[in-house]
C-alpha cells in the first residue's frame, strides 16, 4: 500500500502485525466457558463520515442478535464479546431508531458483552475461540496471524472487490456467505488453520511462518541495516 501511494521510502519491509499491548487493561473479571464457543464481534468505528455507515452497523449488530437467538449451524454459544473502536453506547444514542433498538435488545442478553474500548483486542481475540470483523478492521489479520479463527463481515456488500475477496473463505458478503464463513472456520482444525496459513496468508505476511515473531522480524532487520552501514 505505500508503495502504491508513492512513499518516500527507500526499503520496504512486509512482515506479519505487531502486536502492542503497551497501556492495554487485560481482560480481567470474565469466565470464559469452555463447553461452547466464545466469539469475539469486532466493529469498525462508528459515527459521521466513517467507513461502514450506519446502516452496516445495524445489519453487524443484527447478525450477533441472530446468532444468539438462533444458533445457526447447531453452533452452541457461550458468550459473543463485541467491541468497537468507540463506547457502545454511542449506539443506543443513535438517531437510528432500529440500530438503538438492536443495541439495546442485545444488552438484554446474558450472552452478550459490550467489552469497554480500552481494553486489548489481542487478549479478547487471544481468549475466544473465533472472531469477525467489520470490513476491514485490522483485527481479523491481527487474529489470522495468530493462528487463530476470524474473517471478515462486509455487511453491504460495498467491497465486493476487494483484495481481500480473493481469499477464500475470508470475506462474507451476505448473511448465507456470513452463516457459511461462520461454519468454516468453526469446524476447521488446528493443523487446517497452519495449512490455510501457508497457502493464503503467508506470502502476504512477507513469507514468515506462522509463529514467526514480528517484533524480533523488525528487530532483527533494523540491526542488519545499521551493520551494514
Amino acid at each position: 500500500m505505500s508503495q502504491q501511494n508513492l512513499s518516500n521510502s527507500k526499503n520496504f519491509l512486509i512482515s506479519k502485525p505487531i502486536i502492542m499491548d503497551i497501556n492495554r487493561k487485560s481482560l480481567i473479571n470474565i469466565n470464559f466457558e469452555s463447553e461452547n464457543i466464545s466469539i469475539a464481534a469486532f466493529a469498525s468505528t462508528f459515527g459521521q463520515n466513517c467507513v461502514n455507515d450506519a446502516n452496516s452497523h445495524l445489519l453487524f449488530l443484527n447478525s450477533i442478535l441472530n446468532l444468539i437467538e438462533k444458533e445457526t449451524h447447531e453452533i452452541k454459544i457461550s458468550k459473543i464479546y463485541f467491541k468497537g473502536k468507540r463506547p457502545f453506547k454511542l449506539y443506543l444514542e443513535s438517531d437510528n431508531l432500529d440500530l438503538r433498538f438492536v443495541a439495546e435488545k442485545l444488552l438484554l442478553h446474558k450472552k452478550f458483552i459490550a467489552i469497554d474500548s480500552n481494553i486489548s483486542s489481542y487478549s479478547l481475540i487471544q481468549d475466544t475461540d473465533l472472531s469477525f470483523s467489520m470490513s476491514f478492521s485490522s483485527t481479523t489479520i491481527e487474529a489470522l496471524s495468530l493462528g487463530k479463527r476470524s474473517f471478515f463481515y462486509d455487511c453491504t456488500s460495498q467491497f465486493e472487490n476487494s483484495y481481500y475477496s480473493n481469499i477464500p473463505n475470508l470475506v462474507a458478503s451476505n448473511s448465507v456467505e456470513f452463516k457459511n464463513c461462520l461454519k468454516f472456520w468453526k469446524d476447521i482444525s488446528k493443523n487446517q488453520i497452519l495449512d490455510y496459513y501457508n497457502i493464503h496468508l503467508k506470502n502476504e505476511f512477507g513469507n514468515y511462518d506462522l509463529y514467526a515473531n514480528s517484533t524480533e522480524i523488525v528487530k532483527k532487520y533494523i540491526q542488519d541495516e545499521l551493520k551494514s552501514k
